[in-house]
C-alpha cells in the first residue's frame, strides 16, 4: 500500500482507490472506467460522477484502521 500521493500514471486501475486528489479537492473512492476517472462515493452507479477532463492527478491509498 502506498501512503504518500503518488502520480495519477501509477495508479492501480483494477480496483477502487480510496483516495485521489485533484487541484485542491480530495476525492474519494474513485474507480478507473472507460478512460476516465469516477467518484462513487456511495458506491451506487446511479451516483458516480466522471471528471472528464479535470482527471485527478495524483492517488493515495487510506492507511489502515486501527485494531
Amino acid at each position: 500500500m502506498s501512503r504518500e500521493w503518488q502520480p495519477i500514471e501509477t495508479a492501480p486501475k483494477n480496483r477502487i482507490i480510496d483516495l485521489l486528489f485533484r487541484g485542491d479537492e480530495r476525492i474519494v473512492d474513485c474507480i478507473w472506467y472507460c478512460g476516465e476517472w469516477w467518484s462513487c462515493e456511495q458506491r451506487d452507479p446511479v451516483v458516480c460522477v466522471s471528471y472528464g477532463p479535470s482527471q485527478p492527478t495524483h492517488w493515495m491509498d487510506l492507511p489502515e484502521p486501527p485494531k
